[in-house]
């Protein structure tokens, strides 16, 4: 078990902070492969180790390109005789740096999170929609099949479920599963996925929090504080965002709530709005086609989404030329759409 534990922690952190950089933009890329290696696999029928093999050799050959990418661009950003006398002891100074520079409001917000992971995953809250989630993702691992068998029935399907289908996020929760040396995706739903996607809910939150207060880490620190209280305290109904994320995490709508859409609006304000912070055109691509993965709903909220900022740029900057990139982001959800409405 700890073994297949050290593998989770591999696929579910390290991989997607290789592919990113950060946690937000590798989930990016691990849901945007996601929904464009599973699609042509339920179609074809494909079984699911040769997916999961797929997908983990993609994943791993990627995350190891790009971080050699990200490796030499700061390199070379730090070359220079000017620099090399400060390479000497740079990372224990940086530690010391950054442990200097960390407020008590950031430690309490990061103790407050750290509970919050802790509680997710050790008091599991057992959802009526884990019946086809779960089960589906189960289905998968035990018959070796990509949505070929009913969850509720366990009978070959006749007409694919095209809600599901398009959408099947269940199919991460298995590849994982496989991924992990045979983890149970019950497990690893219950338990792993709300920790890990509470933790990638607060770093966008974070990144948020750094472009609304960029130069006053203490108003930073409060920002998160303050968010991670109403996360704590949002069980006053079921359909806000704080309930999602304290609830069922594991569920791929929650995090199209709590993460993509918020995720979204940040990539679209760096890029369409020009504002400082992370985020690029093909990210911005990559996260719309990545929360089609996650809901039926993302196919219809991402576009919705991508239409609010791009047209908000477009006014406030006077420019028209946001509006082909709007509608470049918006291809993924447009082409899901049309399948939706005509395929069945």
């Amino acid at each position: 078990m700890l073994i297949k534990g050290l593998l989770s922690g591999f696929w579910l952190i390290l991989v997607p902070l290789a592919l990113g950089g950060s946690l937000p933009a590798g989930y990016v890329w691990m849901f945007a492969l996601m929904e464009c290696m599973a699609l042509p696999a339920v179609f074809s029928g494909a079984s699911l180790h040769v997916l999961a093999l797929a997908y983990g050799v993609t994943t791993v050959v990627l995350a190891l390109v790009l971080s050699v990418k990200r490796w030499l661009r700061i390199r070379r950003a730090s070359a220079g005789p000017e620099k090399s006398s400060e390479k000497t002891g740079c990372v224990s100074q940086k530690i010391r740096r950054c442990l200097a520079g960390i407020r008590p409001t950031t430690a309490a917000a990061a103790a407050l999170i750290l509970f919050q992971m802790v509680y997710v995953s050790q008091l599991a809250h057992m959802d009526a929609d884990d019946s086809f989630y779960v089960a589906a993702a189960v289905t998968d691992v035990y018959t070796d099949s990509v949505f070929r068998y009913s969850p509720y029935t366990g009978a070959l399907y006749e007409v694919l479920p095209k809600r599901y289908t398009l959408s099947p996020f269940p199919v991460f929760l298995s590849c994982i599963s496989r991924l992990s040396g045979g983890m149970h995706p019950a497990l690893l739903a219950h338990m792993i996925f709300p920790a890990v996607f509470l933790l990638v809910l607060y770093t966008v939150l974070y990144k948020y929090g750094r472009r609304f207060f960029p130069k006053d880490p203490d108003a930073q620190g409060i920002f998160l504080l303050v968010c991670a209280i109403l996360m704590q305290f949002s069980g006053w109904s079921i359909y806000n965002q704080g309930n999602f994320a304290m609830i069922r995490m594991w569920q791929g709508k929650a995090v199209l709530a709590g993460v993509f859409v918020p995720l979204l609006i940040y990539y679209g304000m760096t890029v369409m709005g020009k504002m400082p912070g992370e985020g690029s055109l093909p990210l911005l691509f990559l996260a719309n086609t990545g929360a089609c993965l996650l809901s039926s709903m993302g196919i219809v909220l991402a576009p919705l989404t991508m239409a609010c900022v791009t047209l908000t740029a477009c006014i406030c900057r006077r420019d028209m030329t946001v509006l082909w990139k709007g509608a470049l982001c918006c291809l993924p959800a447009a082409v899901l759409g049309i399948v939706y409405l005509l395929a069945w």
